[in-house]
């Protein structure tokens, strides 16, 4: 052993730098070829996926969007209008009905069954229900739904 480091400190400091920066290069070259490739390789393989995964979305969302366009013609049709006036009944009743120009706000005195039974007569109608509140009223409940159509264009 003593002899490998008489030999290294005899070296002129020419030879012992060009021994030093190839043993750096060739460990740094290892380092390269252990961590940085592989991870390199794989982030390549990762972005083919990626374009490869936004191609098939796309392709899904075009068809989708066909698919859709002809559900919604036909169920435009089967939507039946929006009475305000549909929504007295015996368990609610209209207070007020305030239109705007997709929908308006829907005021109801309604007792608490009939609540759930109002969103669902909204929805078969085309109407999305975008706010709604619930308050004590006199003697029943005050339900302030703000509406829009569904199908507006």
């Amino acid at each position: 052993m003593r002899i490998i480091y008489e030999r290294w400190c005899e070296c002129r400091f020419r030879t012992r730098f060009l021994c030093w920066s190839i043993s750096t290069f060739a460990v740094l070259l290892g380092a390269f070829w252990i961590v940085v490739r592989p991870a390199s390789q794989q982030a390549a393989s990762l972005s083919v996926d990626h374009e490869r995964a936004i191609t098939a979305i796309g392709t899904l969302w075009v068809s989708t969007r066909q698919h859709h366009a002809g559900e919604v013609e036909h169920e435009s049709a089967a939507v039946p209008p929006f009475p305000p006036l549909d929504f007295q009944t015996a368990g609610t009743q209209l207070i007020r009905w305030q239109p705007d120009a997709n929908g308006g706000e829907l005021t109801l005195d309604a007792e608490w069954v009939n609540i759930p039974v109002l969103f669902n007569r909204l929805a078969q109608r085309g109407m999305g229900v975008m706010t709604f509140s619930v308050e004590p009223g006199k003697s029943r409940l005050v339900v302030v739904v703000r509406v829009e159509s569904l199908h507006a264009k």
